[in-house]
Formats: structure tokens, C-alpha cells, sequence
């Protein structure tokens, strides 16, 4: 018979759930903003996942072909670089709000580095809510669900 671990022995349910879906927002999020720095997609699929600053960093990278420079210098005699590709992310969990990311990509060719943070934000949803319907009130315009978010990014 194996003793009992110590109640603080271990991450609780609810740490180990925030660590997988941050892991899980961080990668769809960084996949999804390397389509918009290569323009394979547009700046409003990030949607609500990026604070505005984040929004506006990333514009400003698009505009400014930042990404691009780096794109057209492959390797010496290789195949060209296809465009920016998502290698390793990393997230270290804070508390069950809040987290460090980071990660490697490859761009024209060269292994580099990003770092952030992502929070849990108050975000509000609208939704059907029947009870609400039947009295004529507005459905749905107070709920707030708490939703992960991309509030710091830096690029090595």
C-alpha cells in the first residue's frame, strides 16, 4: 500500500486545468498571429484574443513588412524560406489567471525567439438566455464569461 500524498504535495485540478488551456489558447493564438504577420489571414481574425496593443503592434509589423525582410534571405543555395512557422511554445503558469509564454519560430530561414503573457479577461457574451427572453428583457448582455488573452509579446 502506497501513503497518502500530502494534501500540498501536488498542483490542484483546477491549476492543472488552467495550464492545459492556456497551453492551448497560446498555441492556437501564436499559429493564428504568424498567418496575420505573413498575411496569410487578416488582423480581424485575431479577434478578442490580442489586447488593442497587441492589435496595434501587430499592424504595425504587417505594415512595415518587418517579417518580410527576413523571409527573402534564406539559406545560401537551399529552397526559399516559406514564411514564418511556429517551431516550440512554452507556458508557465503563474496562477490560475495568468501565465509567461514563450517560444521559437522560424522566419527566412533563422531559428528565433518570442515571449508574452497571457491573462484571463472579463469578456462579455451575448447569449440566448430563456428566461430573460420571456420578460422582454435584453437577452443576454450581462453575462461575462473569463477568456484567455495575449496582453505582452516581444519578438527576438
Amino acid at each position: 500500500m502506497f501513503p497518502r500524498p500530502r494534501s500540498g504535495a501536488g498542483p490542484s485540478r483546477k491549476t492543472v486545468a488552467a495550464a492545459v488551456e492556456a497551453r492551448r489558447f497560446t498555441v492556437a493564438t501564436s499559429r493564428l498571429l504568424f498567418e496575420v504577420i505573413d498575411r496569410r489571414r487578416g488582423i480581424a481574425h485575431l479577434g478578442d484574443s490580442v489586447s488593442p496593443a497587441i492589435a496595434d503592434q501587430v499592424v504595425a509589423l504587417v505594415r512595415h513588412d518587418a517579417f518580410r525582410v527576413a523571409e527573402t534571405s534564406g539559406a545560401p543555395g537551399g529552397p526559399p524560406a516559406r514564411g514564418t512557422v511556429l517551431h516550440r511554445v512554452h507556458v508557465q503558469l503563474r496562477d490560475t489567471s495568468s501565465a509567461e509564454v514563450f517560444g521559437s519560430y522560424t522566419s527566412g530561414g533563422r531559428v528565433r525567439a518570442f515571449a508574452g503573457r497571457v491573462e484571463r479577461k472579463p469578456c462579455r457574451v451575448r447569449g440566448a438566455d430563456p428566461r430573460a427572453a420571456g420578460r422582454g428583457a435584453r437577452a443576454g448582455l450581462g453575462q461575462v464569461e473569463y477568456r484567455w488573452q495575449l496582453v505582452a509579446l516581444e519578438f527576438c
